[in-house]
């Protein structure tokens, strides 16, 4: 998730933000303590970091600890704050502002929360100003969470700078040249065999969106056959994505996007000195709506454990860079829409839908 600059700098800022009772430190690198249980919550972060994952683990042992000691002094109507309960609140204030900070420097949002972001955020403000070290009747103290992850960590898209979609590609690779390297003007010269979206994308590509662009280019395009650029089970499910979602306020099913680009094959490449070619370049389908990037990959044999351990770990790990960089990916298995294709279907989009609380669905 963080290259080794950006691991380094994460391990200063936290030795600087944090107070010595929340870590032990071993050259240079955090190391899960064995005092008491701090570690306890440690089963909810898998960030691929270690010293992100003791970091929010031990903050939300901290915070648990701190609401669990006023906890019955304040449901018993003592509001009674001392002046260590406020230095504790203010120094979780202050490594949360500086992790918010840190995260959204490199491209990520880092998320907590609600109610324990009110109570570090809002109210932290309410007790340090609270007359007497008592908070009003109104202060209302969290639960505790401990069940669930407090923090989470995604990628921040900027849709803004969406200048391209390369789609429908599926028999013939694009062949891409920059016009002006400085500016990232692309240029696809294979233009018979690719389709390319070159109107401005900002939070969403609807079905409104498309059907003006492809208006004006279906001239162009009056070459684009989809029985010829996806299978079988691809062809199923874009068909019952039209059927059931073809209003002008949802967001396209675009198919056969390519998202990653080497302008060598596979076999080419190996020839080469720099023989680490992109092995997901293509993905089946993408979904962009409210600032949600959603790929969605129709698996068969090929993707599973028992075909090839190597490559499906490769296929996990990619997944994972993925969800990280803020994208949603979900993947529908080959044999379950062999086997049940509309209940799958249905459920899967139905679900999709309330999930970008899509207008109308």
């Amino acid at each position: 998730m963080l290259n080794e600059e950006q691991n380094n700098k994460f391990v200063i800022l936290c030795k600087e933000l944090m107070p010595e009772y929340m870590y032990r430190a071993d050259d240079d690198n955090f190391i899960f303590g064995d005092f008491r249980d701090k570690n306890r919550f440690n089963c909810f972060y898998h960030n691929g970091n270690e010293n992100i994952d003791f970091v929010f683990t031990r903050l939300h042992f901290e915070i648990n600890e701190w609401i669990k000691k006023y906890a019955n002094r304040f449901t018993g109507g003592n509001r009674y704050i001392c002046s260590a309960d406020r230095s504790t609140l203010n120094n979780l204030h202050t490594i949360l502002c500086g992790l918010i900070t840190f995260f959204q420097k490199i491209g990520f949002e880092l998320n907590v929360t609600s109610e324990y972001k009110n109570l570090i955020f809002e109210g932290k403000n309410e007790i340090l100003n609270s007359e007497g070290y008592v908070v009003d009747d109104d202060f209302i103290l969290p639960n505790l969470i401990i069940d669930e992850p407090i923090f989470t960590i995604c990628g921040r898209n900027n849709f803004e700078n969406i200048r391209f979609l390369i789609f429908g590609a599926a028999k013939s690779k694009p062949d891409v040249v920059l016009n002006d390297v400085l500016d990232g003007n692309l240029k696809v010269l294979n233009d018979t065999d690719v389709l390319v979206y070159d109107d401005d994308i900002k939070e969403s590509l609807t079905y409104a969106d498309f059907k003006k662009w492809w208006n004006k280019n279906k001239r162009k395009y009056s070459w684009y056959n989809p029985l010829q650029q996806m299978n079988e089970m691809e062809l199923r499910v874009q068909d019952y994505y039209k059927k059931t979602f073809n209003d002008d306020m949802f967001p396209v099913l675009i198919p056969q996007v390519y998202l990653h680009y080497d302008p060598k094959d596979k076999e080419v490449r190996k020839k080469y000195k720099y023989n680490n070619s992109l092995i997901f370049q293509r993905m089946d389908f993408l979904i962009i709506y409210k600032s949600r990037r959603v790929i969605i990959e129709i698996d068969g044999k090929t993707h599973t454990p028992e075909n090839s351990l190597e490559q499906y770990s490769k296929q996990l790990e990619y997944d994972r860079t993925m969800k990280f960089l803020g994208y949603d990916i979900f993947r529908l298995g080959g044999y379950e829409l062999t086997h049940n294709f509309e209940d799958t279907v249905k459920v899967f989009f139905d679900n999709l839908m309330q999930y970008l609380k899509v207008n109308n669905a």
